[in-house]
């Protein structure tokens, strides 16, 4: 691109205008690693200070973000996981291209010690644990591991475990429908495994978000940790309140 000198436009705000149109044309793609200022400068015939500036205001802007030794990437869209939006399949909660890879499944009657105090699993139940890496296309982006309590004579198939929304599965296999879910959230750092799980470069925070659900008679079905990559993840909710109180 040549820059336009004498237009009344600043030489910074072409630089800066012609990066986010690679970045809008996918000329430079998720991921991927931008030129050096150095590059750019040349590119552009313009100081290396023009270029710094640029760019700065795309990383300040969320677009790009730079790692000491390493150069500038292109930040990857973040998923926006809404609590309001319906349905039960993965496609309709996140997006069409979600899909999970089932990591690990097991089976555990009532009363079995590896049931986890926080379910109630009455003598005619009997507890799922489902453990699954979900991915936007080929990027994985939330590693979950759920517990969910079942008809003891169900079984549920694999097409259920790879494309429901694992709560989902407690109302369809016979526990009742969910009327309540309790939610922490609580930012961590990613573990070795979950880094190479997730496809992570950096030793980033991920967001844990712990969830119980409960029937209409108060019973715990369900009980999920998911691990969210924090750069690929938003989390939105919505509230109605008749009056605000607090910051």
């Amino acid at each position: 691109m040549t820059l336009q000198r004498g237009s009344g436009v600043s030489l910074y705000a072409q630089v800066k205008q012609e990066l986010l149109s690679r970045i809008d044309g996918q000329h430079w793609l998720p991921g991927q690693m931008i030129p050096t200022e150095q590059q750019l400068s040349l590119e552009f015939g313009v100081s290396r200070n023009t270029i710094r500036q640029a760019v700065g205001d795309l990383v300040n802007a969320g677009l790009v973000v730079r790692y000491a030794g390493r150069g500038t990437f292109v930040v990857a869209t973040k998923i926006t996981d809404a609590t309001f939006r319906a349905g039960q399949l993965l496609e309709q909660r996140y997006g069409f291209s979600a899909h999970a890879q089932v990591l690990e499944v097991a089976e555990f009657p009532a009363g079995s010690p590896k049931i986890p105090v926080s379910l109630d699993v009455p003598p005619d139940m009997k507890m799922l644990k489902v453990r699954r890496l979900v991915s936007m296309e080929v990027e994985p982006f939330v590693l979950t591991s759920t517990c969910l309590v079942i008809r003891r004579d169900t079984t549920v198939g694999d097409d259920d475990l790879a494309r429901y929304v694992l709560p989902a599965l407690s109302s369809k296999h016979g526990a009742g429908p969910l009327v309540r879910t309790e939610r922490t959230f609580e930012a961590v750092m990613a573990q070795p495994d979950e880094m190479e799980l997730l496809g992570m470069t950096e030793p980033l925070p991920l967001l844990l978000v712990r969830s119980i659900g409960r029937t209409s008679s108060g019973q715990r079905v369900t009980t999920t940790n998911s691990l969210f990559r924090g750069d690929r993840y938003r989390y939105s909710t919505t509230s109605e309140n008749e009056q605000i109180i607090g910051p």
